[in-house]
């Protein structure tokens, strides 16, 4: 069942069978400069703008108001929820690479950049099945491994 991919552009989807018995995604990837944002998403459906994701986890570099920072929400029906951003020094920088570990649990997602502990993301009711892993924006994906 794993799932392993090596120098893909984004946006990058993929649908993933038993997507409930996945525990890690690994992803090493560079942002692109210039980088406005980039976003990794658990998601139902293959759509390009779907209406339900589970974890929506953006990395913002310069994007509207938002300037280096990391948020992360969930959308049900196509109506985005409480967005949570996250405080701590950022850890991106365009044209360096870096290595995010997503570990998925029954209840939350927990996100690690490098060995790093960075948020845990609660699971929110109302949740449809996941089943399709999305990676978008200014960022080139080195290597992605669904466990």
């Amino acid at each position: 069942m794993p799932y392993f991919y090596i120098n893909k552009n984004t946006p990058f989807i993929t649908p993933c069978e038993k997507m409930e018995k996945i525990r890690e995604v690994h992803f090493k990837g560079t942002p692109k400069a210039p980088c406005t944002r980039f976003n990794v998403n658990f998601q139902h459906g293959t759509d390009h703008d779907p209406k339900d994701i589970d974890l929506h986890f953006d990395v913002r570099f310069n994007h509207g108001s938002s300037q280096r920072v990391v948020l992360c929400n969930d959308r049900r029906d196509g109506v985005w929820r409480n967005e949570e951003r996250e405080k701590f020094t950022f850890p991106f920088s365009e044209n360096e690479e870096f290595y995010i570990k997503i570990e998925l649990y029954d209840n939350c997602y927990r996100v690690l950049v490098g060995e790093v502990e960075l948020l845990v993301f609660d699971k929110r009711k109302g949740a449809k099945p996941v089943d399709t892993f999305r990676i978008d924006g200014d960022v080139h994906i080195k290597s992605l491994k669904i466990i």
